[in-house]
């Protein structure tokens, strides 16, 4: 089933979405993807951003897997990580640095029944917990992280349901 993924790798970012003749090409990946007929690889990337960015987002996904990427977010409010209205996904063994103020390392929003296992996630500033959840989150496994932080939260729960962190190693 990997290498079935790994042949319809397509990389969205290419699509220049104010170009007519990519738009009706991203509609149809995007079509192909809410129908579960085409699934999209996030491994092995490296990943720069800067301000309010987002360095992998999923959202209304199932059964996505986000491993061995290095994501690093430079300013306030970037976020490594997000799975929003997402459920039943693998965030594993992926390397997150981020500096700057209210950034997330990862950010579970509406996510239920994903497991984050095995990542490395620093932090430096106060206001920037390492794994957030947010809103409706609920029986998400957050298990074997190092994580690194001197001066803010390791994790955050806003409104959230019964996720849970173990065996966690907290630096």
């Amino acid at each position: 089933e990997k290498n079935i993924r790994k042949q319809s790798n397509v990389n969205l970012h290419v699509l220049n979405k104010s170009n007519n003749n990519y738009v009706d090409k991203l509609a149809y990946v995007q079509s192909a993807l809410d129908n579960n007929l085409l699934r999209l690889d996030r491994e092995n990337n490296v990943i720069n951003t800067v301000g309010a960015a987002i360095g992998i987002h999923i959202s209304s996904s199932s059964y996505s897997e986000i491993y061995e990427n290095n994501v690093t977010t430079t300013g306030s409010y970037g976020q490594g990580i997000v799975l929003s209205s997402s459920s039943n996904s693998t965030v594993q063994n992926n390397e997150i640095a981020t500096y700057g103020s209210q950034a997330f390392g990862i950010y579970l929003v509406y996510a239920s029944n994903n497991i984050v296992n095995s990542n490395l996630i620093n932090t430096n500033e106060s206001t920037s917990p390492l794994i957030y959840f947010s809103e409706i989150s609920e029986d998400n496994l957050i298990q074997n992280n190092n994580l690194n932080y001197s001066l803010s939260d390791a994790f955050t729960f806003s409104g959230s349901g019964s996720s849970i962190p173990k065996n966690n190693n907290l630096k």
